[in-house]
């Protein structure tokens, strides 16, 4: 399976679930791992503080992992945030923590729709080529998910019968990502069936390019020197510092 096969790659791995579909999928493919690969995995599950609906997730979440048999890891929010912007942060906090007391890997269930509203959410903000990568970028995080769809996660969960929640504020509309899901990407699909893999195509290409000004200076073949090395003319090498390098990143 997608998830065995990511889990292979970690000595000890924290799975991130909400108790929303796709993580709760996340959580039942794990428990149908051998024991052996079973045997260091933690959940960790994270409490906003926003309301009865997130300590109802995340005690469920809390029930379900003990019943398949997996130690649970439950924080919640000193403070309530108000936007999508501090709930992940403090949610990353969280799972950042969890995983460094256990030297274990992060694994999310990021989905591929999940890249697609990455992707137009740093277009919509003019991001570098780092940020237009979107979860394709370079990361110690493990997504199993990402090359799938939303639509067949969710085919998954009515065939294995997984219980999850749907949380209220995936549909609050002043949030930018909810906006994106439920009104701009459906309606620009509409007029444009292939734009999604426009965007994934877009987050490849910039998730190909140098991650760094000395990465950069290699790439353009500034790296070489006296020895022979293909240098650029010093004309066409004076606009191309580090420094000038660094701000395009």
């Amino acid at each position: 399976s997608v998830v065995g096969s990511a889990l292979g790659n970690c000595a000890h791995a924290v799975l991130a679930v909400s108790g929303g579909l796709d993580s709760m999928v996340l959580l039942s493919a794990a428990a149908r791992l051998p024991a052996r690969a079973r045997r260091n995995v933690v959940v960790a599950t994270f409490d906003h503080g926003t309301g009865k609906a997130a300590g109802r997730a995340a005690a469920m979440v809390a029930r379900q992992a003990s019943r398949l048999g997996f130690l649970c890891v439950t924080g919640r929010a000193a403070t309530i945030g108000t936007r999508e912007e501090e709930w992940r942060r403090g949610r990353w906090d969280f799972l950042r923590q969890v995983a460094a007391k256990r030297d274990s890997c992060v694994v999310t269930a990021h989905t591929l729709d999940d890249q697609i509203e990455t992707v137009f959410m740093r277009i919509l903000r003019d991001a570098g080529p780092r940020g237009l990568a979107g979860l394709y970028a370079e990361s110690e995080i493990v997504r199993p998910f990402l090359d799938i769809s939303h639509r067949t996660i969710a085919n998954s969960a009515e065939l294995h019968r997984v219980v999850f929640v749907q949380d209220p504020s995936n549909y609050d509309r002043k949030h930018l990502r909810n906006r994106i899901r439920l009104d701009i990407l459906p309606s620009i699909v509409k007029r444009n069936p292939v734009s999604p893999d426009e965007l994934l195509s877009v987050a490849g290409s910039a998730a190909a390019m140098p991650r760094s000004p000395e990465e950069l200076a290699g790439h353009v073949g500034l790296a070489g020197g006296r020895g022979g090395g293909r240098g650029l003319p010093r004309a066409g090498a004076a606009g191309t510092d580090r420094r000038r390098a660094r701000r395009r990143w």
